[in-house]
């Protein structure tokens, strides 16, 4: 008697069956996931201009800011000596991609300065980054005190 290996068509067609549900409900959560990884990212390098920002504004004795680029925070932004974005520029971070919306508030400021003991110099408050959804949208924070958080919410807090 003669044995055959391998799988029946059956057997085949199921297994393909399988594998399509599987990845027609997998393929969006992947898509998620990454956007959600990409604003986290986002507000990371947000966050680092900041504190970078703020720890050479107490290095120097005096005014640092992070500046947002000639296009606005989404062209990119700067940390540059003096509270005026006149000054050397420290470092600068690109523009991202797939420009995300980026607003603050107060509304239409383009600067967080931090002075020379480290606590925020101007009237921003907060950094909004708005992802593809409002479940990706990251706030970043910067207290009186010149201390930075990052939190998900859809908009900058009202008070």
């Amino acid at each position: 008697m003669i044995q055959h290996r391998g799988f029946t068509l059956i057997e085949l067609l199921v297994t393909l069956a399988v594998l399509v549900i599987v990845t027609t409900v997998a393929v969006p959560s992947f898509r998620n996931l990454a956007e959600s990884n990409r604003m986290t990212g986002l507000a990371n390098e947000m966050v680092a201009a900041m504190n970078l920002a703020r720890s050479e504004a107490v290095k120097r004795g005096a005014p640092v800011a992070v500046c947002a680029a000639a296009g606005g925070w989404e062209g990119g932004w700067s940390v540059r000596e003096g509270a005026a974005c006149t000054g050397t520029i420290l470092r600068v971070w690109d523009a991202p991609d797939a420009g995300p919306t980026m607003t603050t508030k107060p509304a239409s400021l383009n600067r967080v300065t931090f002075a020379a003991l480290g606590n925020r110099a101007n009237a921003i408050e907060c950094v909004h980054l708005s992802g593809a959804s409002s479940s990706d949208d990251r706030v970043v924070l910067v207290g009186a005190s010149g201390a930075i958080s990052v939190a998900r919410r859809d908009e900058c807090p009202t008070t």
